[in-house]
């Protein structure tokens, strides 16, 4: 078992039998560890038990007719000393008519050069047995922007193009199981975007899901 793997596994041992020994492995006994099944990301209690916090926040943004189109950051502040992962994304807005919205319109996931804008609008926990219940808020979180037209980067994280028509309509996209890591320091940016700019101003809205853990110093060995 590598350094970083250990290390992790270790720790989770020690929450899972509430155990304070250095040496979590050799308390169990050797048949721990086929039995006990620790690998689902995604269950709330096997979350937590690797101190875990599950969060989700929304924002709007608007995109302005003739100057320029919103923008969510979803941006992780340098010494946090936390690792935020974002798993979920979701888009939901009244859609605009072809007509307001001339060009290539997607919805797109892309990272943000630079350094992480520091977040003004923070998520909220999903577990109430965390200090402060359902009131506490993420570390991590999104701060709003404008952009020109920011195209369509070959780094995009995600995308997904929206035909729109001479009616308007609707849209609801959810983009799941997306595992977007983001480390102190770095972001990545949320936007409902064309190449060419609206004629008509409108706005939509952007919900994450994330969570949020203390990360461990071995991580950074990068394994070979």
């Amino acid at each position: 078992m590598g350094q970083v793997t250990q290390a992790r596994y270790s720790s989770l041992l020690k929450r899972l039998f509430a155990l304070k020994t250095v040496d979590p492995g050799a308390s169990v006994g050797p048949f721990v560890a086929p039995s006990c099944e620790v690998n689902d990301a995604y269950l709330p209690e096997a979350r937590a038990l690797r101190g875990e916090k599950l969060f989700t926040g929304s924002t709007a943004e608007t995109n302005t007719a003739a100057v320029n189109f919103g923008v969510a950051q979803f941006g992780n502040p340098i010494g946090s000393g936390k690792v935020a992962v974002v798993r979920r994304v979701i888009w939901s807005f009244a859609t605009p008519t072809a007509a307001n919205q001339p060009g290539n319109f997607r919805l797109q996931l892309s990272q943000q050069a630079g350094t992480a804008p520091a977040p003004t609008i923070f998520g909220t926990v999903k577990d109430s047995r965390y200090g402060g219940g359902l009131a506490s808020q993420s570390t991590c979180g999104v701060q709003n922007a404008n952009t020109g037209i920011s195209g369509f980067p070959a780094t995009a994280l995600y995308q997904v193009v929206v035909v729109l028509g001479a009616a308007a309509g609707s849209v609801l996209h959810v983009a799941d199981n997306l595992d977007i890591v983001v480390w102190p320091g770095f972001a990545f940016n949320i936007s409902a975007v064309s190449d060419i700019l609206p004629v008509g101003t409108y706005t939509w809205f952007a919900t994450w899901e994330c969570y949020e853990r203390a990360f461990d110093p071995s991580e950074l060995i990068v394994p070979p």
